[in-house]
């Protein structure tokens, strides 16, 4: 008995936890981790995909919700098709909507983030910790990043 219990007690005890995200760059912090996910109307395609994306991550972070943020960035002169998006907030203050959009001319992903095949997540300081591929099954890298980002680390 002492084995099953103690097992998953000492394995727990020895694992070192991850290393913390590196700080890629620096955006107007707003207080809660989010994940920013742009939309061209220009590339319909790209914004069903990424709005089916952020449907299977929104189920995932029902948990977090009150301390993290799925936020949309409308690029373009086009009408972004709002009800299309899916979970989250399109950011409506031009401001910050900028700030984001500029963190765009200097990224090397610049394409894929402007697909919607990456996003952006931010920690409550504004700092952009990493630039995650949003199609791939969200338990591998992008939801142990969030965990990290609400926690502070």
């Amino acid at each position: 008995m002492a084995i099953l219990v103690g097992g998953p007690l000492v394995s727990g005890v020895l694992r070192r936890p991850p290393a913390p995200l590196p700080v890629l760059d620096q955006v107007p912090p707003t207080g809660k981790g989010r994940l920013v996910v742009f939309a061209d109307p220009a590339c319909p395609e790209c914004v069903a995909a990424t709005a089916e994306a952020a449907h299977s991550l929104a189920r995932h972070l029902r948990s977090i919700r009150q301390g993290f943020d799925l936020e949309w960035i409308a690029l373009g002169h086009g009408p972004v098709p709002v009800a299309r998006l899916g979970p989250g907030v399109l950011v409506d203050d031009p401001e910050r909507a900028a700030a984001l959009v500029s963190l765009l001319g200097r990224r090397p992903e610049q394409l894929e983030l402007r697909r919607g095949a990456r996003g952006v997540l931010i920690d409550a300081r504004g700092r952009v910790r990493a630039l995650p591929v949003l199609g791939e099954p969200p338990g591998q890298v992008l939801l142990p990043a969030i965990t990290q980002v609400v926690n502070g680390r």
